[in-house]
């Protein structure tokens, strides 16, 4: 009987926390664009990181994507509403 009711109660706790977390709002979609600043292929992340933060103010990071030897840094920023298009969480991107 015990046992029914431990297990009972964790089933209610863990159906709050999943209604919880679909109600807390998502962040901000970020976006991506082509560093201007970075030359060369780009073989590390950190190092295209700290260019795209040096390369404008709007960027937050940046970050290495392709297939060697073709691979690009690209800098993120928050998205403008309506930007759906370009943001992260696009497939294809």
């Amino acid at each position: 009987m015990k046992v029914q009711v431990v297990a009972a109660t964790a089933l209610v706790l863990l159906l709050l926390t999943i209604a919880a977390e679909a109600r807390t709002p998502s962040p901000d979609p970020m976006c991506k664009e082509r560093s201007h600043e970075y030359k060369g292929r780009c073989l590390h992340d950190t190092d295209c990181n700290a260019v795209c933060v040096k390369e404008s103010q709007s960027y937050a990071g940046g970050f290495c994507q392709g297939r060697p030897p073709f691979k690009h840094c690209f800098c993120t920023k928050p998205c403008k509403r309506g930007r759906a298009d370009a943001t992260l969480r696009s497939p294809g991107l």
